[in-house]
């Protein structure tokens, strides 16, 4: 999964529009060996894709990657090919800001929320 997310990432946007179930399954069975960065990359595609609202069930990407990513980026451990993904998804911030990828994160989290018309319910599990 880690050479095809590099492969595939700066076409995330093109491939967003298919199932993405084969992608959050590979994750999934990455993601359980802990794998440091090769993790890292994978979530970060995942995430990509849920940014673009890739179908089935783009929240269920954001469920099983946002927090990965985020802390990663917190603790400054999120490795440059991994932000290389998922970068082109979140907004820009003033200049003096743009570093603060947990910001980015965030609101590109809220930007997705807002663009696709997601259901809040759906992801606070009321």
């Amino acid at each position: 999964m880690v050479a095809v997310a590099r492969v595939v990432a700066p076409y995330a946007s093109k491939i967003s529009h298919r199932d993405s179930f084969e992608w959050l399954r590979t994750f999934r069975s990455l993601s359980s060996r802990n794998e440091g960065d090769k993790n890292y990359i994978g979530g970060a595609l995942l995430l990509a894709l849920a940014f673009d609202n890739s179908p089935p069930t783009p929240l269920e990407l954001i469920r099983e990657s946002f927090e990965l990513i985020h802390e990663a980026a917190r603790r400054e451990s999120l490795s440059d090919s991994a932000w290389v993904i998922v970068e082109p998804f979140v907004p820009e911030l003033a200049w003096l800001s743009n570093w603060d990828k947990c910001e980015r994160l965030r609101r590109g989290l809220v930007s997705a929320f807002v663009r696709n018309n997601w259901p809040f319910r759906s992801w606070s599990g009321e």
